[in-house]
Parts: C-alpha cells; sequence; structure tokens
C-alpha cells in the first residue's frame, strides 16, 4: 500500500480571504482563543505577495483533494465545501494558508483528531468520514471554516488462522489446517517455510521432536504470518519377522527353525516359539508324533512391538520295517518234504509281501534224491517299503536206497 501525505497547503487561501473580510472583530485587550498556537502563525512578510497561482492546490495533491462533485458523501455533509479524501494509514497534514487584508499575524488551529499543528497519522481502523474546524485569527478576528475528511479503508491483510501447537505421529502423513480469509476478496497466496514446504507432509521415522512451520498467507498488498509448532511423536516400529514356508517331516526327525528378525529402530529383539517347539526352536520328533500342527513365531522389541508369523507343519508316520519271527535251520533227509511257516506282522498295520528267493520260491518242497547238501533259502518280508530278511540254512541229508532187482535179470 502507497503510504501518502495528504497535504493541503492554499486550500483555504481565497475562503479564509473571503471570510476574514466579513468576521467579526473581537474588542480590543480581549483574549481571542488560548487554544491558538502562535508558533505556527506567518505574517505578510513571511510570505510575500500573494499571487495567483498561490491560490492553486499543489499538483501532488490534487489525486487526493476532491470537488464537491468528484467525492460522493452522505447526505448530512453535502453543506462542507472543502473535502478531503484520503486512506487509513496516510499522513494528513492540512498546512492552510490565510491572508489577512492588514497585514497582521495569523495563527491556526484544528479540531481532533488533527494535532495542534493540523497533523494525523491514520491507521487502520480510521475509516470514516470527519468535519475538521480549522481556525484562522490575528488576534483580534477569526475566522472557521469545515473540512471534510473522508478515510477510505485500507487494503486489509489477509486474515490466516492457524492453530498455534500440533501433535503428529512419525510415520503418518500430515497436513496442516489453516483458514484464510480476505476481506477484499483479493486472490491468495499462501506459501509455508521451516519445517514445510507445503500444507501436507510425509513424516519419517527419524523426525521425531518439536518443530516451527512458518505460513505467510499475501493477497499481492498485504501479507499475514503466521507460526505454527509441531511436536511430533516418536513411534515404535514392530520388528520385520522373515516368513516360514510350510513344513514335512517325518517321526524322528529332528527339525530346527531359524528365522529372521530385525528391528528399524535398532531395538532388540526376542524371538519366541509355540508348541511343539522348545525355545530354540528345535522339535525332535519321536514315534507318536505323527499329525499337524500350527506353529506361530513370534518376534518382540524392548519396547514391547510385536509381530508375528505362522505356519504348517505335518509330522508322517514313520514307516516300521517288518517284524519276522526268527527261523531256525532245517535238516531234511533226501525225499522228506521242507515246510517253512513264516511268522511276520507289521507294526504299522501294513500288509506283508512274503518271497522266498535261493533252494526254495515258495515256501514248501519236496527234495529228491538228488538234493543232498547244504543250502540256503532267503526270505523277505516287505510291506511296500522296507524289507525284512531272514537266511535259513537248508541241510539235505543223503539217504541210502536199497538195491531194486529187474526182472527178468
Amino acid at each position: 500500500m502507497k503510504k501518502s501525505l495528504i497535504t493541503v497547503l492554499t486550500l483555504f487561501v481565497l475562503v479564509m480571504f473571503l471570510s476574514a473580510c466579513e468576521s467579526t472583530e473581537t474588542p480590543t485587550g480581549e483574549v481571542v482563543d488560548d487554544s491558538m498556537d502562535d508558533s505556527t502563525g506567518d505574517t505578510m512578510d513571511d510570505i510575500g505577495p500573494i499571487m495567483e497561482e498561490d491560490l492553486v492546490v499543489p499538483e501532488d495533491t490534487m489525486d487526493d483533494t476532491m470537488t464537491v462533485e468528484e467525492i460522493q458523501v452522505p447526505e448530512e455533509f453535502k453543506d462542507i465545501a472543502v473535502r478531503i479524501e484520503a486512506t487509513e494509514g496516510d499522513l494528513i497534514d492540512l498546512n492552510p494558508l490565510a491572508i489577512d487584508p492588514d497585514g497582521d499575524r495569523v495563527t491556526y488551529s484544528f479540531s481532533q483528531p488533527l494535532d495542534e499543528k493540523g497533523v494525523w497519522q491514520t491507521k487502520d481502523g480510521d475509516e470514516g468520514h470527519y468535519v475538521i474546524t480549522v481556525g484562522a485569527t490575528d488576534g483580534k478576528a477569526k475566522t472557521t471554516e469545515e473540512v471534510l475528511l473522508i478515510i477510505k479503508p485500507s487494503n486489509k491483510a489477509p486474515q490466516l488462522v492457524c492453530p498455534e501447537q500440533v501433535t503428529a505421529n512419525e510415520g503418518e502423513s500430515f497436513e496442516l489446517d489453516c483458514e484464510v480469509y480476505d476481506k477484499e476478496g483479493d486472490e491468495v497466496v499462501v506459501m509455508y517455510s521451516g519445517w514445510m514446504g507445503s500444507d501436507e507432509k510425509d513424516i519419517g521415522y527419524d523426525e521425531a521432536g518439536v518443530h516451527k512451520v512458518f505460513v505467510r498467507a499475501n493477497d499481492g498488498n498485504r501479507e499475514s504470518t503466521a507460526t505454527i509448532e509441531v511436536t511430533v511423536k516418536e513411534v515404535n516400529r514392530v520388528p520385520e519377522l522373515s516368513d516360514l514356508p510350510d513344513l514335512e517331516a517325518i517321526e524322528d526327525d529332528i527339525i530346527t527353525l531359524k528365522p529372521t528378525a530385525t528391528d528399524p529402530d535398532g531395538d532388540a529383539v526376542t524371538i519366541a516359539f509355540s508348541a511343539p517347539f522348545d525355545n530354540n526352536g528345535v522339535f525332535a520328533t519321536i514315534d507318536g508324533d505323527d499329525g499337524e500342527y500350527d506353529v506361530t513365531v513370534s518376534a518382540t522389541d524392548s519396547r514391547g512391538g510385536k509381530s508375528t508369523t505362522s505356519f504348517s507343519l505335518l509330522v508322517l508316520n514313520k514307516n516300521n520295517a517288518p517284524i519276522v519271527k526268527k527261523l531256525n535251520s532245517i535238516s531234511v533227509y533226501e525225499g522228506e518234504r521242507i515246510v517253512i511257516d513264516v511268522e511276520a506282522e507289521d507294526p504299522d498295520g501294513d500288509e506283508l509281501i512274503v518271497k522266498f528267493t535261493g533252494f526254495m520260491t515258495t515256501n514248501e518242497y519236496l527234495t529228491t534224491y538228488e538234493d543232498a547238501g547244504q543250502y540256503t533259502v532267503t526270505i523277505s518280508v516287505g510291506d511296500g517299503d522296507l524289507e525284512t530278511v531272514q537266511r535259513v540254512p537248508i541241510t539235505v541229508i543223503d539217504k541210502n536206497r536199497a538195491p531194486i532187482f529187474r526182472v527178468p535179470a
């Protein structure tokens, strides 16, 4: 906003000159007006001869001093001929010049809000119409003139309403909420500086603490500012725990879990395992542990932040080999039948398959008179996966046969 110095130098020269001719003289020796300041007076000798051009308002004040027709005023002020228009914030400096026909010294007085020198520094809020009474006296006679001072409103700075203090958390998307209003409806540019360069910010996990944000609202003429204190609270991040795949094992296997866990904040991390695993993440299976298990692994930091992962463990029944009753060695004479009875069972209840190899291919054999000797029969009992094998020694004893006659000889 351009600060103006509203100065009226010769505004009243002609008016006061005419008025002085018509004014009523004060009796000699009577005090006219104690409020008059003789120090501001001018004499004819001071001002020199008055020329016609002296009765013209200076060009640099013509924009601020208007005629009756140019300035729109309420009806109640229509009769005031001299009018001055200014804007809030301007410096009003009335510098009237009255001519005394007798060459007497002239002093001036001003009504409020002007001071004794005819000066008033306006400010925001001074908008309105003011009737100023300007007096001119030579000590004997006094002339007054009313001046209508019209103070227009200045451009007002935008209204910027922001919270003084706000709280946010690490890791969140934060937005400042400021309200901006411009009385004149001007376009307002809002600028942010300090901790934030705009009204939005993604807060990192290393920004805990107190920060300052400076907000400026500018309408092209005036500016409003605000300072916001943002307190960012530290947020504990939970440990990052590796996922574990589903597992499959067999009874008697030893299963060891080795998950990895790191803490984004550098806190110490403790890993825990649910049953059937021990505190070290080990499960030594035994017969009878077959089945399906839902296992949970958790990682907890020193501040209580916890993350978990889970997986499924399937422990299969271990296949046990068939149990075969021990067979003793067998001795027979030639011509005798050998019968091997195999007694076997499967601990898992599987169906068994019995095979004979070697001297016999089945569980029965009728020896001949050419079979004398030592033999071995291999017996294999299997459940389709595992086999139990036994080897049975067989002795066939030579049997002497009596002579046979041939008839006729």
